[in-house]
């Protein structure tokens, strides 16, 4: 065996998890290769954790592991005087303001190549990650989260120059990037207008700042607007997936209506992903509906979780969302032709669901419906619309009660599933679904093509002994929770 030819072992390799693979790094040579392109495809680095982040860019700057970076994510931590061997009574202004004076005394600045102030840990970090990224040739994919970076702060990270000194070392490698951060964070890390002309996927995350309230808060649209449109106008006659989320905020929300309404047309657009509340981000979601109307022939993925936030029950907050999503249909083309569809279920009833998953029958093969979980005839009525669905080979529901009679109607409507993943309640005493499992023993669903199953308490998965006998009675499982087997290794 050990003077087969690298193709043959390449293509066993095919067959065995990464995991596996690393394990198997000193059988020979072709494993070793693919273990450490399976170590070092996806490298993070924090530079709040000053020793690990020092020692993963020492790794990577050797140009025999840069070579297989292909996807890089960097958190940014924020100034904090503590760490430069500060210790601050409880916070005001007069202590911070000490603490600002005392580093700058202790840590005198100098400059390097690249214009940063090198004397202390933060910005040595960020001198590195400069001077790696540059080296980083097979760099694909980029995450560059700054949510923990304050107005304060920023001067003292050197920041905006930390920005503008990365862009033009990576904007031509890059296919997908992805943002995290405040409103003014946005502003810094966009203000030098970046191109990037191969990128086909953009993420953009919008977090709140608890310690902007009043006037900071209301400036924030017009920040993004001023900065994410013209943006967008940049990268939109490449992009393929446009994802785009917003997190709840307890204060006075940023309304991105016109960031939809202003947002360009999207040629090559196949994948739309939105996650925010709408009662608090889309005050005007016209412009949302105009880019499901424009972008409808070529959309094949969508996701809209758009639950709204706040302190009522969920179904007092959506008087305006199911009308609204009801219009989204009204035009016969819109959102015809998706294959993957992950909407937000509204209260009241299960119609708004319904309508999507018949508006795109003819090519749905993935539906997803969350954050809402179903009574049984209300199932039986999503397995029906679903059974229309020709394509469709991927169901994701949240049901309230493990059913028998469940199983029964998917394996006789939808018999070309191939994956299936529920999420119930934990109404057991013990966590063992008891009078489930032994009727389930009475049942086997030959023909069925069902490959693999999820079952879950929510997000915790079930015990083994249900999961197994879901497979004895399922011929056609070979996989539990997408792993791609049915192994139990925590046991």
């Amino acid at each position: 065996m050990a003077n087969m030819p690298p193709d043959i072992w390449l293509y066993v390799a095919d067959f065995i998890p990464d995991k596996v693979i690393y394990q198997l790094r000193c059988v020979n040579s072709v494993f070793l290769e693919l273990a450490i392109n399976i170590r070092w495809k996806e490298v993070t680095i924090s530079t709040k954790q000053i020793y690990e982040a020092k020692k993963i860019l020492d790794r990577i700057s050797d140009p025999y592991i840069s070579v297989r970076v292909r996807a890089l994510t960097i958190h940014l931590a924020s100034w904090e005087p503590s760490q430069n061997g500060l210790v601050l009574a409880p916070s005001t202004q007069h202590n911070i303001d000490y603490a600002r004076r005392e580093t700058t005394r202790k840590y005198n600045p100098t400059s390097t190549k690249l214009g940063l102030r090198s004397s202390d840990a933060s910005n040595s970090i960020m001198n590195s990650l400069l001077n790696t990224c540059a080296g980083l040739t097979s760099l694909r994919k980029l995450t560059l989260d700054f949510s923990s970076i304050s107005p304060v702060s920023s001067p003292q990270l050197g920041f905006g120059l930390f920005i503008r000194s990365l862009w033009p070392l990576v904007r031509k490698k890059l296919r997908h990037l992805f943002l995290k951060g405040t409103a003014q964070g946005y502003c810094t890390v966009l203000a030098s207008r970046p191109t990037f002309p191969n990128l086909k996927e953009l993420g953009m995350d919008l977090t709140v700042d608890p310690k902007l309230i009043g006037d900071c808060e209301n400036s924030k649209a017009s920040v993004l607007m001023d900065t994410l449109v013209p943006f967008l106008g940049k990268v939109n006659s490449r992009l393929e997936a446009l994802r785009i989320k917003s997190q709840p905020c307890h204060s006075i929300p940023t309304d991105l209506s016109q960031l939809f309404i202003q947002m360009p047309f999207f040629p090559y657009l196949r994948t739309l992903e939105i996650r925010m509340p709408f009662n608090q981000n889309l005050l005007d979601p016209s412009g949302l509906k105009n880019l499901l109307s424009k972008s409808s022939h070529n959309l094949e993925n969508v996701c809209l979780r758009l639950n709204p936030a706040g302190f009522s029950l969920p179904w007092a907050l959506e008087g305006q969302l199911i009308p609204w999503l009801s219009d989204c249909l009204t035009e016969p083309q819109t959102l015809s032709c998706i294959q993957v569809l992950d909407i937000y279920p509204t209260g009241g009833n299960c119609d708004i669901v319904l309508g999507y998953i018949r508006r795109a029958s003819k090519h749905l093969r993935s539906i997803v419906i969350r954050d809402r979980y179903f009574e049984a005839d209300e199932v039986n009525l999503i397995i029906d619309a679903a059974s229309h669905c020709p394509n469709l080979i991927s169901l994701h529901l949240n049901i309230w009660e493990l059913d028998i009679n469940l199983f029964d109607q998917l394996y006789m409507k939808l018999p070309r599933l191939e994956s299936l993943r529920l999420s119930t309640v934990d109404s057991f005493v013990d966590g063992y679904p008891r009078l489930f499992v032994n009727k389930l023993g009475d049942r086997c669903y030959n023909g069925w093509k069902l490959a693999d199953i999820s079952l879950c308490y929510g997000e915790r998965e079930v015990d083994s002994r249900t999961m197994r006998a879901l497979a004895r009675s399922i011929p056609s499982v070979r996989s539990f929770f997408g792993r791609g087997h049915m192994r139990f290794e925590h046991h």
